[in-house]
């Protein structure tokens, strides 16, 4: 017997339609719901990312703030900025090789300032390379004379010394000219980077029986002979055999890193040994100590005492450069309690007699190189004899 479906009542079908309504009213509060839990989780999650953000911030700036750092530059004394001038005055002079830099304290103008000839490193001709350092002296107070005195990078030894010595001369005559600060003749220092401390040398010899400034103090900072770069090295081909001539009081000031891998210490022992008529309480040998316990970290490598910068280099011409790496180097705490120090003391102890401490013997003055952000101190300098 086939089943049949009974037929529903009026009062059924009005049931049924009536809950047709309800069943879809239900599915669109549920989407309803769905979506504003979904807007919900959504807000939740940036909120979050936000807070997360804010947290990384704030952990970065207080890692930031909790680093350790090196000492800053003395407040006064050697390496320090407690400067007599305000403004360098800085002029370029003659052609090629022979072209030379001055730079003149100003504001106030002195009448008269000891003179610094400053003799850069191999292919380092533009001296924006020093420019940190060249303002610091002249702000200290002297007078510098930055030869080029290097034509290209296959400019030969005899060349080069030629062209330094010629550009002296020059400089020394421009600086006799009305207008300019009168170098006093009688307190000269001459301060040589890799290269230009063999130079200074040679022309401290030479010096002696011609028509240059006799220095009465030498500053030879990570000697190198020509070249320090490998395969580009050609030792003794600059370097004397004596140094015979240059007086025995004479002040000396030999500087090397523990981390210069291109040049090493052999040049400065051998000028060491060939300058032994200066007595060794007027010389010292220093070895500045690289650091890493902070950031940055103090690196004594052959390019240290470079030190790019100063105010009156932002207002000169292109770089006249040989290679374009010629800026490389920073100003750090190696600067202010190592290079810095050392030469302003040199001069001061040879000049006038003060802040020999820093400069000469053994004492804590001479190796200390100041101390990180959180009080530890920075690996002292040690002091060579070879």
């Amino acid at each position: 017997m086939d089943s049949v479906l009974p037929c529903p009542s009026p009062r059924n079908r009005r049931r049924a339609r009536s809950a047709r309504p309800r069943r879809l009213a239900g599915r669109t509060g549920l989407r309803a719901r769905a979506g504003g839990g979904r807007a919900r989780l959504t807000a939740r999650l940036v909120a979050l990312l936000g807070v997360l953000a804010l947290a990384a911030t704030v952990w970065g700036t207080a890692l930031a703030a909790g680093q350790v750092r090196p000492p800053e530059q003395p407040s006064r004394g050697p390496g320090g900025s407690d400067y007599l001038y305000g403004r360098v005055e800085a002029s370029r002079h003659g052609e090629g090789a022979q072209a030379f830099w001055l730079f003149e304290p100003d504001a106030p103008r002195p009448r008269s300032a000891p003179l610094v000839l400053f003799l850069h490193g191999w292919r380092n001709v533009d001296p924006r390379t020093y420019g940190a350092w060249i303002e610091h002296l002249v702000r200290k107070g002297a007078v510098v004379v930055y030869p080029r005195y290097q034509e290209s990078l296959t400019s030969s030894p005899s060349a080069m010394m030629d062209a330094a010595a010629a550009a002296t001369e020059a400089a020394l005559q421009e600086l006799a000219r009305p207008g300019h600060v009168r170098p006093d003749l009688d307190r000269v220092v001459f301060v040589g980077h890799s290269l230009g401390a063999v130079m200074a040398a040679n022309l401290a010899a030479e010096a002696q029986a011609g028509d240059l400034p006799r220095p009465a103090a030498m500053a030879l900072l990570n000697p190198a002979d020509v070249s320090p770069w490998p395969g580009l090295d050609l030792p003794g081909k600059l370097m004397r055999a004596s140094y015979e001539a240059i007086p025995a009081s004479t002040r000396l000031l030999l500087v090397v890193g523990d981390q210069d891998i291109l040049a090493g210490e052999r040049y400065a022992r051998a000028l060491w040994e060939r300058l032994a008529q200066i007595p060794d309480d007027r010389r010292n040998a220093v070895r500045l100590v690289s650091d890493d316990y902070g950031t940055p970290r103090l690196s004594a490598n052959h390019t240290a005492p470079q030190a790019p910068g100063g105010r009156w280099a932002q207002t000169q011409e292109e770089p006249d450069t040989l290679l374009s790496d010629v800026l490389e180097g920073s100003v750090d705490a190696l600067d202010h309690h190592g290079y810095w120090k050392l030469v302003d003391a040199l001069m001061a102890c040879t000049f006038e007699a003060r802040w020999c401490e820093y400069v000469l013997g053994n004492d804590e003055a001479v190796r200390s190189m100041g101390r990180w952000s959180d009080g530890r101190r920075v690996n002292e300098a040690a002091i060579v004899r070879w």
